[in-house]
C-alpha cells in the first residue's frame, strides 16, 4: 500500500466516524432528545471524532501547512 493509499484509507475511516456521529446527533435533534446522558455521550463522540480528523489532517504534509 502506498503512502497516498494509506492516507486516504485513514482519512476515510475518520470521516466515516465523524459522519456517523454527526448523523446520530442530528437524529437526536429531530426527535427533541438534546439533554441528558445519551445526548452528552453523543456530543462527546462527535467532538472526539472531529478532533481526531482535524489532528490527522494537521499532521499531514499536504493539509498541515494550510491548517496550522
Amino acid at each position: 500500500m502506498t503512502l497516498r493509499n494509506d492516507f486516504q484509507s485513514q482519512a476515510n475511516a475518520l470521516m466515516v466516524e465523524l459522519d456517523d456521529s454527526t448523523s446520530v446527533m442530528m437524529g437526536m435533534v429531530c426527535s427533541h432528545q438534546t439533554i441528558g446522558p445519551v445526548w452528552e455521550a453523543a456530543s462527546m463522540r462527535q467532538s472526539t471524532s472531529f478532533g481526531r480528523l482535524a489532528a490527522f489532517l494537521k499532521r499531514s504534509d499536504h493539509f498541515g501547512p494550510a491548517l496550522g
